[in-house]
């Protein structure tokens, strides 16, 4: 493994926390909570998508429509 994966996962262990966190202990409940919740697992999810599984190098019009999708997803979600 190198040095970028290592680093990347240790970012992606620390949102977790974050989330965690703000889902359980956060002393500011609000509808923001969830809003910054769903922002935090659209990160961790793109970086997962694009680092570990190689999206980064597929054609463009393929990451385009795969974050459109992912926004798209994510907003109809915080409509609830």
């Amino acid at each position: 493994m190198n040095t970028k994966n290592t680093l990347i996962w240790l970012v992606l262990v620390i949102l977790m926390i974050l989330n965690f966190w703000l889902a359980e202990y956060s002393p500011i409940i609000s509808k923001w909570t969830l809003q910054v919740i769903l922002l935090v697992t659209i990160i961790k999810f793109l970086t997962v998508v694009f680092q570990f599984m190689d999206l980064k190098d597929a054609h463009k019009n393929w990451k385009y429509i795969f974050v459109i999708f992912v926004f798209t997803y994510a907003g109809v979600i915080s409509l609830v």
